[in-house]
């Protein structure tokens, strides 16, 4: 056995002892079982009433840096939100944004799925929290940083009918679309490619690849 690794064994069977000596059975810690705080705090469900106000509400507080188009519906009518969220009044000054990162999320495609929506509304919360920030804040670093450079379009809810199914029916096992479409399915290849865009490349300077459909 080399020096090298007679030095590596002597330090892994020390550690074994240590470990050995620290922790054995029926030791007592001092550490008590607590309920732990997450971010965001799941507690607040909002449906599809409570989600419609809350995204005004966001319109309402941040004029110039998030606008929500509703005229993208589902099968039954319903909005599927597409929020745009930038620094419109850099834009208009500067004619700058296509020099932003341009990204697609989407949320809301199971409708059994709760949570994917909730963190979306965190995440627009913690985008804006910074620009009424009056000091020099991390908050207000960040929101301008993400503002700035990136020109963010969000579509809330994928799947507004299987949510209203969901909560009409209280099955919440229930994930699909009002006409039984998984949409996070392989299988549905061939529906996708038939389905109606509903977000294609648009007017200059705010354009983009992604593709949302309707089922």
């Amino acid at each position: 056995m080399s020096a090298v690794k007679r030095i590596v064994f002597i330090i892994l069977w020390v550690l074994t002892q240590m470990s050995n000596k620290h922790v054995s059975k029926g030791i007592v810690f001092d550490m008590e079982s607590s309920i732990e705080t997450y971010r965001p705090k799941y507690n607040i469900y909002h449906n599809l009433s409570k989600l419609n106000d809350c995204i005004h509400d966001f319109t309402v507080l941040y004029p110039d840096f998030i606008e929500v188009q509703m005229k993208f519906r589902s099968r039954w009518g319903l909005s599927q939100y597409l929020i745009h969220v930038t620094n419109f009044t850099r834009i208009e000054k500067n004619s700058i944004v296509d020099n932003r990162t341009k990204i697609l999320f989407s949320y809301g495609e199971h409708s059994s799925e709760f949570l994917p929506v909730e963190s979306m509304l965190y995440l627009l919360e913690n985008i804006t929290s910074g620009t009424q920030v009056g000091s020099r804040t991390s908050a207000q670093v960040f929101s301008e940083f993400v503002l700035n450079n990136v020109d963010l379009y969000i579509v809330a809810m994928v799947n507004p009918d299987g949510r209203f199914i969901v909560e009409q029916t209280k099955n919440y096992c229930w994930k699909f679309t009002s006409t039984k479409m998984d949409l996070n399915s392989i299988n549905n290849v061939g529906t996708v490619r038939r389905g109606k865009a509903i977000f294609q490349q648009g007017e200059p300077n705010r354009v983009t690849s992604g593709k949302i459909f309707r089922y």
